[in-house]
């Protein structure tokens, strides 16, 4: 992977801030994805607050190769 490439997956957050999933919608190569996808579960996230209530979420995370 060159210098400054981009790595997108899809990640799905629950109310308690748990991850709840995590999408392979760029389709990655597999070795590229399974690297996001450890890095991601070691993670730790905050619930998403609106309107004073936590709310299930999903949210791009982008890695870029240095």
């Amino acid at each position: 992977m060159q210098k400054g490439s981009e790595v997108i997956v899809q990640i799905s957050i629950d109310e308690t801030g748990k991850l709840a999933g995590i999408g392979n919608t760029h389709s990655l190569p597999g070795p590229v994805f399974f690297a996001a996808y450890g890095a991601l579960q070691k993670w730790h996230f905050s619930p998403y607050i609106k309107n004073g209530k936590p709310q299930y979420f999903h949210a791009n995370v982008i890695f870029r190769a240095q």
